[in-house]
């Protein structure tokens, strides 16, 4: 595919009565904006982590309406869609959400095919009704439905067109006479199981085919991570071009009202209060697992580490007692296993504070577009797990997303030694101030395995292990 061609009226007349809707726009998300309205055939939008990249779309889609244009809405997962539709939803901007209703946010269930068909009787009804949706959101596998096949949009827009493969991609694209692909290839990549599909190229996607600085907007100014999380960000993948929006986020800390409180009684230990502590010097921290005496095992077809694990309950249960809200910290860890596990201690550990269900435990792939106050991640994999392949831990873009989820405070869970073995975690690692890393050590701190935990994390181990 050649360059686009940017219409001659980069900004005719009639747009200047959008203008007042750009007025909350940075410089670059208003150059993206205005962009999308001259383009005659596409242009890209390259979003970094925290950078506003569905406050941006959710404007495009204001002014592209108040211009009388028709527009398609996709992206290749529900949950990315309806992120983008929860935005226009809150905007007042009418659209119609095609999909299973069991796959679309609660939110979101009025704006569905199914809700606005359900008084239709006959099929001029409802070719009128199709035919007068000025904004359809779908997925780009739910391009199947019969209102696709009546009509076309003056303006598609993929959400998250960097996982989405190219032949994917390509359905959307056929319906409409401009495009406008949003995404960045520096976080998760399409999923390609065959490996001989990778290594024929089936993984580089549209929007890295199209990438070029002539015909993308790159927005850096993010509104997400304080200045040390931000920092760990540029170092590892984005060249220092990440900028922070704001000189009051740059210097923001987790609140936590009781931890001081806490710390002057006693009630936390020594090494907590350097992993949980709100303070900027603290942001991100290491806790290096290396010398604390875990293990990880094989259990079922993932990985499990149990003692990795009870230290996630264990700075959960503080950052609780902190002041923190559970629906404000996540738990990302790469191996499905060891999700399940922490979902299944969380339960156990914190039924009485009734906060298990509101902490969020997931994989990488599931926080792709999300973020916490905290972020706390568990690696893993430590020496004594060599024999299962380590794929996952070698791709540094899924480093990446897990690194960006955080906004005040990332705690990271690992074994320094094993993961330094792998590329991406060997960057990391250098880039890390010795006072961000903090070795574990039993009877170092306060910090003890007691003979009972042994002894639970022995039995659990082996129960999952059975699985």
């Amino acid at each position: 595919m050649g360059p686009p061609r940017p219409s001659r009226n980069v900004w005719p007349p009639r747009c200047w009565t959008a203008s007042p809707m750009l007025a909350h726009l940075n410089v670059a998300q208003k150059r993206a904006v205005i962009r999308a309205l001259a383009a005659e055939d596409y242009m890209l939008v390259q979003g970094f982590p925290g950078t506003g990249k569905s406050t941006t779309l959710a404007t495009m889609v204001r002014v592209l309406l108040q211009l009388g244009r028709s527009i398609l809405i996709t992206a290749y997962t529900n949950t990315a869609l309806d992120s983008l539709l929860l935005k226009l939803h809150k905007l007042g901007i009418d659209f119609m959400r095609v999909g299973r209703s069991d796959r679309v946010h609660p939110d979101l269930a009025g704006h569905t095919d199914q809700a606005r068909t359900c008084q239709v009787s006959t099929v001029e009804e409802l070719t009128e009704l199709y035919a007068s949706q000025r904004v359809v959101a779908a997925t780009c596998l739910g391009l199947n439905h019969s209102i696709f096949s009546r009509r076309t949009f003056d303006v598609c827009i993929v959400d998250e067109a960097a996982q989405v493969l190219q032949v994917t991609a390509l359905g959307p694209l056929f319906m409409c006479s401009t495009f406008v692909l949003v995404g960045d290839d520096k976080q998760l990549p399409p999923v390609v199981r065959s490996e001989s599909a990778v290594l024929h190229g089936m993984t580089e996607t549209l929007f890295e085919r199209l990438c070029r600085p002539e015909v993308t907007i790159t927005l850096t100014e993010q509104y997400r991570m304080n200045g040390p999380i931000m920092a760990l960000a540029n170092l590892l993948t984005y060249n220092n071009q990440l900028t922070c929006g704001t000189p009051q986020l740059e210097k923001a800390t987790l609140d936590l009202p009781h931890y001081q409180r806490l710390v002057e009684k006693g009630a936390v230990a020594p090494w907590l209060q350097r992993v949980v502590a709100p303070t900027l010097e603290e942001a991100v921290v290491l806790v290096d697992t290396a010398g604390a005496g875990g293990e990880a095992r094989v259990g079922g077809s993932s990985l499990v580490n149990h003692w990795e694990a009870r230290l996630v309950i264990v700075v959960v249960r503080t950052l609780l007692k902190a002041g923190l809200s559970g629906s404000d910290m996540g738990i990302i860890t790469p191996y499905r296993g060891q999700v399940k596990l922490v979902r299944k201690l969380l339960a156990k550990e914190l039924k009485e504070e009734d906060v298990g269900k509101r902490v969020e435990v997931n994989t990488v792939d599931q926080y792709q577009g999300r973020d916490k106050m905290a972020i706390i991640c568990s690696f893993v994999r430590c020496g004594k797990s060599n024999d299962k392949p380590a794929g996952i831990l070698t791709d540094r873009r899924r480093l990446n997303v897990a690194l960006t989820r955080a906004k005040r405070k990332l705690i990271l869970i690992g074994d320094q030694v094993t993961l330094t073995r792998y590329t991406s975690f060997s960057c990391l690692m250098k880039v890390l101030a010795p006072h961000q890393v903090y070795c574990l050590t039993p009877g170092t701190d306060g910090f003890q395995w007691e003979e009972e935990e042994e002894e639970e994390c022995q039995d659990t181990e082996a129960t999952e292990l059975e699985k």
